[in-house]
């Protein structure tokens, strides 16, 4: 699986876990602790006062695009050679919304691990 494939599946499946908000999954599969949960949840509550079920991210196919404004998700390399910056536009109701996530990916054996910066504009 080449690395944007990885990455994407590494982003959906966290984002699918925010909006399903899937606690043993953050806590096991990405590592946040319950403060950070819930940090998150607040942020989004904000961006989405009637509700986040419907967040996403930008199906595959246009991951790696601009959307007219910005990328989807855009990957850049940091200082350590090992680590990856990434920010990823929240999409609502199958569409780009304001919401950016902001992540470092972590190379290791099996592909990446995913780390939550946060969420902003």
């Amino acid at each position: 699986m080449a690395d944007k494939e990885k990455i994407y599946k590494i982003i959906y499946e966290f984002v699918r876990a925010l909006k399903n908000k899937e606690e043993v999954v953050l806590i096991n599969e990405f590592n946040l602790s319950k403060n950070v949960m819930e940090e998150i949840f607040e942020v989004l509550g904000e961006y989405f006062p009637d509700g986040y079920e419907n967040i996403s991210i930008a199906p595959e196919d246009l991951a790696f695009t601009k959307n007219g404004r910005r990328m989807n998700i855009d990957i850049f390399q940091m200082i350590d050679p090992e680590r990856l910056g990434g920010e990823c536009v929240l999409w609502n109701n199958e569409r780009p919304d304001e919401p950016i996530l902001h992540f470092e990916l972590k190379r290791n054996v099996d592909g990446f691990i995913f780390e939550y910066k946060y969420i902003g504009s």
